[in-house]
């Protein structure tokens, strides 16, 4: 994203928590990675979950999504 707030500088997407598989020795059939989206006042969130599919899908990953917290945060 090329937004950028006066305060808050730029919105941020990162990687929170990786899990997959049951053992070192078996490869797993399942990966669940976690991205923490930090948002600028106005974003919408149709938007900011199209721009999460464009970076994993760039990545070659298929993904979905389990659930889209969207809590309002007001500028301070």
């Amino acid at each position: 994203s090329r937004l950028r707030h006066p305060l808050l500088g730029s919105p941020t997407l990162n990687v929170g928590s990786i899990r997959g598989g049951q053992q070192p020795n078996i490869v797993p059939d399942e990966c669940r990675v976690t991205l923490d989206r930090r948002t600028l006042p106005g974003e919408r969130a149709a938007r900011i979950r199209r721009e999460m599919l464009a970076v994993v899908r760039a990545a070659g990953v298929r993904a979905t999504f389990d659930d889209l917290r969207a809590t309002p945060c007001e500028p301070l």
